[in-house]
Formats: structure tokens, sequence, C-alpha cells
């Protein structure tokens, strides 16, 4: 098992009107099985979201290539996502 984090903001500091369950209903519907994806953790923020994953790959290059797929279709697809921006959190 495989955990990724990520902060995903919005295009203006404080401002949305996006919710966390929302976030993470997008993020399971782009995911594809060849992603392994097994858990999505979202915590609200103030103009932002937490979200961490979890994918079932062994291989942290892959499970890290799935991971940057998921929120890449995420971003491009979903309308409500427009101009946000992920960024990875490194431990």
């Amino acid at each position: 098992m495989q955990l990724f984090a990520f902060v995903v903001a919005a295009p203006t500091e404080g401002t949305t009107t996006l919710s966390a369950e929302v976030l993470l209903d997008i993020l399971y519907a782009h995911a594809l099985p060849a992603d392994r994806l097994e858990h999505v953790r979202v915590r609200a923020g103030p103009g932002r979201f937490d979200v961490t994953l979890f994918l079932a790959a062994a291989d942290p290059v892959s499970s890290a290539a799935s991971a940057d797929a998921i929120f890449g279709r995420a971003l491009r697809a979903s309308p409500l996502l427009c101009d946000w921006f992920v960024i990875p959190v490194h431990f």
C-alpha cells in the first residue's frame, strides 16, 4: 500500500463552494481500475483541501504515476475544478 498526500488549492485563496464530499466523489469517479485506488481521505481547509490517496500497488513509482493521473483526469474533466491546482506533499 502506497500513500500520497496532496493539497488541492482554489485559484483564489479562501474562496470555494466545493465541499470535501464532492471532491471525494470527483476523485473516485476519475480513478481507473488500473490505478489500484483503495481509499481517499479529504479534509477541507480555507480555500484548499488536504487529500490523501491510498493505492494498492507495491511499486512506489507506478503508484505515484497513478496518483498524478487521477488528479490530472479530475482537473481536466471536472468544471468544478477549473483553475484549481495540485501541490504534492512530501514527507
